[in-house]
C-alpha cells in the first residue's frame, strides 16, 4: 500500500501511518524494559466499522526499550477520543536520565483526520521537551495520539 505514502498529480505526501512507522523504527533492536501502566478504561457500545465492541479497553498503551547508546525510549498510544487529554507521570525508577526528555507526538483532531494532497502536513510529528524531575517525567498525552519519549542517560 505504499508504506504510508500517497501520490496525486505528481505530488507525494506522507500519511500518519508513515510517520508512525518512522517514529517506531528507533525501537527496533532495543532491549525491552518492563513497564507497569495504570490508566482508565473505555468501552464501546457497538461495533466500530469491522472492529467488534470493546469492553474495558485501556485508554493508554505503552512500550519501552533501552537502545544501543543507552537511551530509554518510551512509546505511548492514547486510543480514546472520548476521554480527552491524559496527564500522566512516568516514574523512571533507577534509570539515570538527563534533565530533559525529547518528546515527539503524532496526533489528529478526530479519527477521520488525514493528510491530503491539499493539506499534506495536517498530521505530522511535533517535537517538544519534557523536564525530568526527581526521576519522573510529567506529560500530557493528547487523545488519538502516538507519543515517543527519548530519555538520554545523564553524563557522569
Amino acid at each position: 500500500h505504499g508504506g504510508g505514502l500517497r501520490k496525486t498529480a505528481e505530488r507525494v505526501w506522507a500519511t500518519p501511518v508513515h510517520h508512525a512507522h518512522v517514529m517506531g523504527a528507533d525501537l527496533a533492536g532495543g532491549i525491552p524494559v518492563g513497564m507497569k501502566l495504570t490508566c482508565g478504561v473505555v468501552s464501546t457500545a457497538g461495533p466500530t466499522g469491522e472492529l467488534p465492541p470493546a469492553v474495558d479497553l485501556p485508554i493508554l498503551d505503552a512500550t519501552g526499550v533501552l537502545t544501543a547508546d543507552g537511551a530509554l525510549l518510551v512509546m505511548l498510544v492514547h486510543r480514546s477520543a472520548a476521554t480527552g487529554p491524559v496527564r500522566l507521570t512516568i516514574d523512571l525508577g533507577d534509570f539515570p536520565a538527563a534533565h530533559d526528555a525529547e518528546v515527539v507526538t503524532l496526533a489528529g483532531e478526530s479519527v477521520t483526520d488525514r493528510n491530503t494532497h491539499d493539506d499534506p502536513e495536517r498530521i505530522v510529528p511535533r517535537r517538544s521537551t519534557a523536564a525530568v524531575e526527581n526521576g519522573k517525567v510529567h506529560l500530557t498525552v493528547p487523545p488519538l495520539s502516538l507519543t515517543r519519549l527519548r530519555l538520554s542517560k545523564a553524563n557522569g
